[in-house]
Protein backbone atom coordinates (compact mmCIF):
# COMPACT_ATOMS: atom_id res chain seq x y z
CA UNK A 1 0.00 0.00 0.00
CA UNK A 2 2.76 1.75 0.31
CA UNK A 3 4.14 1.63 -2.40
CA UNK A 4 1.46 2.50 -4.04
CA UNK A 5 1.10 6.09 -2.64
CA UNK A 6 4.61 6.66 -3.09
CA UNK A 7 4.16 6.37 -7.00
CA UNK A 8 1.28 8.20 -7.08
CA UNK A 9 2.80 11.17 -5.03
CA UNK A 10 5.62 10.66 -7.54
CA UNK A 11 3.46 10.71 -10.72
CA UNK A 12 1.51 13.79 -9.49
CA UNK A 13 5.35 15.41 -8.59
CA UNK A 14 6.63 14.77 -11.96
CA UNK A 15 3.40 15.60 -14.02
CA UNK A 16 3.48 19.47 -12.28
CA UNK A 17 6.95 19.45 -12.78
CA UNK A 18 8.30 19.64 -9.37
CA UNK A 19 10.48 16.39 -9.81
CA UNK A 20 12.56 15.73 -12.51
CA UNK A 21 13.88 11.87 -13.67
CA UNK A 22 16.42 12.59 -16.06
CA UNK A 23 19.82 12.22 -15.39
CA UNK A 24 23.09 13.55 -16.61
CA UNK A 25 26.55 13.31 -15.64
CA UNK A 26 28.79 16.14 -14.24
CA UNK A 27 31.63 14.99 -17.04
CA UNK A 28 29.57 15.34 -20.02
CA UNK A 29 28.43 19.13 -19.05
CA UNK A 30 32.37 19.79 -18.08
CA UNK A 31 33.71 22.47 -20.18
CA UNK A 32 37.20 23.42 -20.58
CA UNK A 33 38.17 26.37 -19.92
CA UNK A 34 41.62 28.48 -19.08
CA UNK A 35 41.24 27.80 -15.04
CA UNK A 36 38.56 24.25 -15.76
CA UNK A 37 40.05 21.19 -17.12
CA UNK A 38 37.68 17.96 -17.55
CA UNK A 39 40.37 15.35 -17.03
CA UNK A 40 43.99 13.67 -17.53
CA UNK A 41 43.31 10.45 -19.13
CA UNK A 42 45.91 7.39 -17.80
CA UNK A 43 48.43 6.12 -19.67
CA UNK A 44 49.43 2.54 -19.26
CA UNK A 45 52.44 1.05 -20.65
CA UNK A 46 54.48 -1.52 -20.93
CA UNK A 47 56.95 -3.81 -22.13
CA UNK A 48 56.33 -6.80 -23.71
CA UNK A 49 59.77 -9.53 -24.02
CA UNK A 50 60.67 -10.68 -27.39
CA UNK A 51 61.84 -13.72 -29.01
CA UNK A 52 63.97 -12.05 -31.49
CA UNK A 53 67.04 -10.03 -31.41
CA UNK A 54 67.31 -6.55 -30.99
CA UNK A 55 63.74 -5.81 -31.43
CA UNK A 56 61.41 -3.92 -28.77
CA UNK A 57 57.82 -4.21 -28.69
CA UNK A 58 55.50 -1.54 -26.27
CA UNK A 59 52.43 -2.08 -25.49
CA UNK A 60 50.45 1.35 -24.76
CA UNK A 61 46.77 1.93 -23.53
CA UNK A 62 44.72 5.42 -22.64
CA UNK A 63 42.28 4.89 -19.89
CA UNK A 64 39.95 8.21 -19.56
CA UNK A 65 37.54 6.58 -16.03
CA UNK A 66 34.35 6.85 -18.18
CA UNK A 67 33.26 4.38 -20.46
CA UNK A 68 32.19 6.30 -23.44
CA UNK A 69 34.51 8.81 -22.94
CA UNK A 70 36.60 9.00 -25.49
CA UNK A 71 40.35 10.59 -25.70
CA UNK A 72 41.56 11.47 -29.27
CA UNK A 73 44.83 12.84 -29.97
CA UNK A 74 48.58 11.38 -30.60
CA UNK A 75 50.67 8.73 -29.27
CA UNK A 76 54.54 9.43 -29.04
CA UNK A 77 56.70 6.38 -27.64
CA UNK A 78 60.40 7.68 -27.35
CA UNK A 79 63.04 4.75 -26.71
CA UNK A 80 67.07 5.67 -25.28
CA UNK A 81 70.04 4.47 -25.08
CA UNK A 82 72.78 6.86 -24.22
CA UNK A 83 72.88 9.28 -27.33
CA UNK A 84 70.37 6.71 -29.41
CA UNK A 85 67.20 8.51 -29.89
CA UNK A 86 64.02 6.64 -31.59
CA UNK A 87 60.74 7.80 -31.59
CA UNK A 88 57.65 6.50 -33.30
CA UNK A 89 54.33 8.83 -34.07
CA UNK A 90 50.73 7.39 -34.42
CA UNK A 91 47.00 8.73 -34.49
CA UNK A 92 44.84 7.95 -31.28
CA UNK A 93 40.99 7.53 -31.92
CA UNK A 94 39.93 6.54 -28.41
CA UNK A 95 38.54 3.55 -29.18
CA UNK A 96 40.27 2.17 -25.47
CA UNK A 97 41.66 -0.39 -27.57
CA UNK A 98 45.80 -1.40 -27.25
CA UNK A 99 48.31 0.01 -29.50
CA UNK A 100 51.46 -1.91 -30.14
CA UNK A 101 55.22 -0.15 -30.91
CA UNK A 102 57.88 -2.37 -32.53
CA UNK A 103 61.07 -1.03 -32.62
CA UNK A 104 63.92 -2.92 -34.38
CA UNK A 105 67.58 -2.89 -34.90
CA UNK A 106 68.17 -1.31 -31.38
CA UNK A 107 71.46 -2.64 -29.34
CA UNK A 108 71.36 -5.03 -27.08
CA UNK A 109 70.98 -4.26 -23.32
CA UNK A 110 68.33 -1.94 -21.12
CA UNK A 111 66.50 1.07 -23.40
CA UNK A 112 64.20 3.81 -21.50
CA UNK A 113 60.84 4.61 -22.94
CA UNK A 114 58.65 7.24 -22.65
CA UNK A 115 54.98 7.43 -23.75
CA UNK A 116 53.69 10.68 -24.40
CA UNK A 117 49.83 11.23 -25.32
CA UNK A 118 48.68 14.48 -26.41
CA UNK A 119 45.48 15.34 -26.90
CA UNK A 120 43.49 17.32 -29.64
CA UNK A 121 43.34 21.15 -29.26
CA UNK A 122 39.98 21.61 -28.81
CA UNK A 123 39.95 18.17 -26.48
CA UNK A 124 38.79 18.67 -22.75
CA UNK A 125 41.20 16.36 -21.85
CA UNK A 126 45.20 16.96 -20.83
CA UNK A 127 48.31 15.56 -21.95
CA UNK A 128 49.71 12.71 -20.20
CA UNK A 129 53.39 10.70 -19.70
CA UNK A 130 54.15 7.63 -18.97
CA UNK A 131 57.74 6.12 -19.10
CA UNK A 132 59.47 2.41 -18.21
CA UNK A 133 62.24 0.81 -19.06
CA UNK A 134 62.70 -2.62 -22.26
CA UNK A 135 65.14 -4.87 -22.08
CA UNK A 136 66.81 -5.89 -25.20
CA UNK A 137 68.22 -8.89 -26.20
CA UNK A 138 71.00 -9.37 -28.71
CA UNK A 139 71.96 -11.91 -31.13
CA UNK A 140 73.35 -15.35 -29.93
CA UNK A 141 77.08 -15.73 -30.52
CA UNK A 142 78.40 -19.13 -32.98
CA UNK A 143 80.16 -21.26 -30.34
CA UNK A 144 83.51 -22.54 -32.09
Amino acid sequence: MKKLIVGLLMAVLMSAGLVSTTVTSAFAGCTPTEYVTCGTPTVHSTSVPMKKANMAKIRVRISTGQKKAKAVGWLYVTVTQGDTVRTKRVRYNGNGSPRTFVFNKLAAGTWNYTVTFVSEKDSRYKNAVDSGKAKVKGKKKARG
